[in-house]
């Protein structure tokens, strides 16, 4: 089955799965995806798996999700325990090897750690990542922190994801403050 098909399969399968909403804004996230995979020379294929995958479980029960997630054999962070949603990118990962035969390590990564980001996030995570943050029907993003998707620095993005949260009063998870920290590394280095 060619990348194509396999991407008409997941998406056909996070229709059934999705209420509406969810469904258009994993659409719309699949298009900016795509957009930022040909500016930051990114394979779209598998940007479009990852898109189209990395929600496939954000619908399911707190129970499901805790339930599930124990079968990649990493742990379960306090955060997680007490907000189980966090978990539905492993779960979506599961999913997506599981269920569509998706091996490929860089896709899976970025579907698991698309919520938190990771200190190691690759390419297409820190695309996914900024895809889910600034998809166009994100009601809580200002002007000012939309604009920052017209960049052409994908780590600067990021950082500004990271700093929106943090402007919201939302605490950052140590996933997303090591992320942070490396991110600034690089930036000074």
């Amino acid at each position: 089955m060619d990348s194509a098909q396999l991407v008409d399969r997941i998406r056909d399968f996070a229709q059934e799965q999705l209420s509406p909403p969810r469904v258009a804004h994993v659409a719309r996230v699949a298009l900016l995806t795509v957009d930022l995979c040909v500016r930051f020379d990114v394979d779209a294929d598998s940007g479009l798996l990852a898109a189209w995958g990395h929600d496939l479980a954000r619908e399911w029960s707190h129970e499901a999700l805790l339930s599930t997630a124990v079968k990649d054999g990493q742990p379960i962070s306090p955060l997680e325990r007490e907000h189980p949603v966090l978990l539905h990118g492993r779960v979506g990962a599961l999913i997506l090897s599981d269920r569509f035969s998706v091996s490929d390590e860089e896709v899976l990564d970025a579907v698991r750690h698309h919520t938190l980001g990771h200190r190691r996030l690759g390419t297409l995570g820190k695309v996914l990542y900024v895809a889910d943050y600034f998809e166009p029907g994100r009601g809580f993003l200002g002007a000012a922190t939309r604009r920052v998707i017209a960049g052409d620095d994908l780590d600067q993005m990021v950082l500004a994801a990271i700093d929106d949260v943090r402007r919201r009063g939302l605490e950052l998870a140590e996933p997303t403050q090591q992320l942070e920290t490396e991110l600034q590394r690089r930036v000074t280095d």
